[in-house]
């Protein structure tokens, strides 16, 4: 019953109970463009990657809602494993 035995996002069941309200209130508050990070490795021209950066990504905007501060470590205990 080591913890790394149990998936990181849980069990099929756990994330069958997650509703879809919940599930959406958590995309749009941190799936945006200002929460991302983009690596591109290889050989490549800057200017270039930069150009088709901006066409693939710059229409996106930053939603007005701040993203929620968070303040030292979180636990979360799991009293049943699935």
């Amino acid at each position: 019953d080591h913890p790394y035995h149990y998936p990181i996002i849980g069990t099929r069941h756990d994330i069958w109970q997650v509703s879809r309200d919940r599930l959406m209130n958590f995309y749009r508050t941190y799936y945006r463009p200002d929460n991302a990070l983009l690596v591109i490795g290889g050989d490549f021209l800057v200017d270039e990657a930069l150009e088709a950066i901006d066409r693939t990504f710059g229409h996106l905007t930053n939603p007005v809602v701040d993203i929620p501060v968070t303040h030292g470590a979180h636990r979360t205990d799991i009293k049943q494993y699935g």
